[in-house]
């Protein structure tokens, strides 16, 4: 948009200083095109999704564009008809304050872009963090889960393997344990058991 409008701008101060009334005749031409661009690509704009700001904000600068594009029509008119100085005066006065106002509209609307993009950057980042959060906090769930049932298995087997000592005691008398010997056992950790037993009947 902004390169259409400078471009009817800089036609402007052209149509008024060419005397040849062809050449007049092929900037108002070209001017005309770049209004028909200039339309066409608000109307794309107004097709896109806005915050409430940014839609306020277009509606008005939708509203300046056509005041400004009818002041500076009559600047080009006088032009075209030769009253140079009457052309002057309304771009000076109609169509300069016009353009202003539409100005501004247009630079506000690109602070509000980049306002609205850091908005949704800022947002992408939090969800990654919560997500990122998240699947740590499920990791050292599952490895706790893990560790938990891991100790009940080995806890549940400590329990079984002292208990067939305790239980049955001839074993250790088939292995060669003395009945003192065995009479400890029994009373041991399956654990310190086991221990025992190997180094005195080795293999």
């Amino acid at each position: 948009i902004n390169n259409n409008l400078a471009f009817i701008r800089i036609g402007a101060l052209q149509v008024m200083n060419e005397t040849d009334k062809a050449k007049k005749q092929e900037i108002w031409n070209k001017a005309l095109e770049a209004e028909q661009e200039t339309t066409r690509l608000i109307d794309k704009y107004g097709a896109t999704y806005m915050v409430d700001e940014e839609k306020k904000v277009f509606d008005d600068m939708k509203s300046s564009w056509l005041s400004y594009n009818e002041a500076r029509l009559v600047t080009y008119k006088l032009a075209l008809d030769g009253d140079n100085a009457k052309a002057k005066e309304n771009a000076l006065t109609n169509a300069g304050p016009k353009f202003k106002r539409l100005d501004e509209n247009i630079v506000r609307l690109i602070e509000i872009q980049d306002e609205v993009g850091l908005a949704l950057s800022k947002e992408a980042d939090d969800d990654y963090a919560f997500t990122r959060n998240a699947v740590i906090m499920a990791t050292v769930l599952s490895i706790g889960i893990g560790a938990a049932l891991a100790l009940i298995l080995v806890t549940g087997g400590i329990r079984f393997v002292g208990a067939r000592w305790r239980n049955e005691p001839y074993i250790l008398a088939n292995l060669g344990v003395s009945p003192t010997t065995a009479a400890l056992l029994s009373l041991a950790p399956a654990v310190l058991a086991e221990s025992v037993i190997a180094l005195v009947h080795p293999g």
